[in-house]
């Protein structure tokens, strides 16, 4: 079958039918259920994450939604931390220097994000919660997605305080129970 080059609507097979349906008239076709017919729903990360959302918002947290690439430089070198091109997903012809992998952490976005909100007034508090990407060999595509949650107050004095009862937060509407230690904080020697 030939299409005319008068008709530029015409793309690919489908469209072919459309036009048959309106020649016909949709309201004329018999409706009938699929024989695969499905149910569709929420994935149960992506519903515990937009409940952990929430939860941030309603703390007084704006979420911050940054870029998933970004440089070896921002992901690695800016943070203090060894270039591991062996946990990184490198991008193979990056069109810029600035997006040449996929991040690893969530925390280099939000700095930056904090770092072209310096004019804004203190305190600052934001959070992101998304995937980030790492190399795996069980995988099928060599990687898999690895959902964070980052949060970081900006403040004119250092409250360790308030970042803590945010986690305290989190823990408890997850269910966590520090009494039973079921989470602990512990003491890094990290620089």
């Amino acid at each position: 079958m030939e299409i005319p080059p008068t008709r530029a609507d015409i793309l690919h097979p489908c469209d072919v039918i459309e036009d048959i349906g309106i020649g016909y008239g949709f309201n004329n076709i018999e409706r009938v259920f699929p024989e695969n017919n499905t149910v569709g729903t929420y994935q149960p990360i992506n519903k515990f994450t937009d409940l952990v959302r929430q939860e941030l918002a309603q703390a007084g947290y704006v979420e911050s939604l940054t870029f998933s690439l970004l440089s070896l430089e921002d992901n690695y070198i800016r943070m203090r931390l060894e270039a591991n091109l062996a946990e990184c997903v490198q991008l193979s012809n990056p069109k810029t220097q600035e997006f040449e992998i996929v991040r690893t952490s969530l925390l280099p976005g939000l700095l930056k994000c904090l770092k072209e909100n310096k004019a804004e007034n203190v305190p600052q508090k934001l959070f992101e919660v998304s995937d980030t990407v790492v190399k795996c060999n069980e995988s099928d595509t060599g990687a898999k997605n690895v959902r964070r949650i980052a949060a970081m107050v900006i403040d004119t004095s250092s409250n360790f305080e308030v970042i803590h009862g945010l986690l305290d937060l989190i823990m408890v509407k997850v269910g966590a129970d520090f009494a039973k230690q079921d989470y602990c904080l512990a003491e890094d020697d990290a620089d």
